[in-house]
């Protein structure tokens, strides 16, 4: 007989991080408690739930945005560099695949690293400046301001299935963020499949 086993994720907003022991498991289980206090619905059996649970992990979301990915010799790509955020759907690896490319280009139509490096980074910033701003926007529709934001999150979610399709289509061409990032970007002519060596 197979079990069945239900996951719960609970998502909060907070001005200020937390000051926990990230090794303490006992204590982030007692914030989230203190956190849903008082929460209706089937809130109090999921937190009752939790010193059994195998698989708990507690952490912020967070997104660091840089002014540069660059410095002297070195640069970063993908999500070590311009993160979209999270809940953003696999956009992330579409940016990072594209930001590799870019810089493939800039350091074959460069001698200087440097120069490629700089090169890289005005080609990627408006796609950079674009996806950064997905993942905030997004945890502000998962993570509701409100109790009346809360309530039209959910209606919301009840009517989108009973829209006609070409409806839905463009609700759902609205959230495409990182697509909208990527068309702001460029690509360019210099990648070969198969490069000549180069020393730098």
């Amino acid at each position: 007989m197979v079990r069945a086993q239900a996951r719960a994720a609970f998502l909060f907003g907070r001005h200020t991080e937390f000051d926990y022991d990230h090794h303490d498991l006992q204590q982030q289980k007692w914030l989230l408690r203190e956190v849903f206090a008082g929460e209706g619905w089937e809130v109090p059996q999921l937190l009752a739930g939790l010193d059994q649970a195998e698989d708990f992990y507690f952490d912020s979301i967070s997104q660091i945005v840089m002014s540069r990915c660059s410095d002297r010799r070195v640069t970063l790509i993908g999500d070590a560099g311009y993160c979209p955020g999270p809940a953003v759907g696999g956009g992330g690896t579409s940016v990072a695949v594209i930001g590799a490319y870019l810089l493939a280009d800039a350091l074959l139509a460069e001698d200087d690293p440097r120069r490629a490096f700089d090169r890289y980074e005005n080609t990627i910033r408006e796609m950079v400046t674009r996806s950064c701003r997905v993942g905030p926007t997004t945890m502000k529709t998962l993570i509701p301001a409100t109790a009346r934001q809360a309530w039209l999150t959910v209606q919301s979610m009840r009517l989108i299935p009973h829209l006609p399709p070409a409806v839905q289509r463009r609700l759902f061409a609205l959230q495409a963020g990182p697509a909208t990032a990527l068309d702001s970007v460029q690509l360019g002519t210099n990648v070969s499949v198969n490069p000549e060596p180069r020393h730098y």
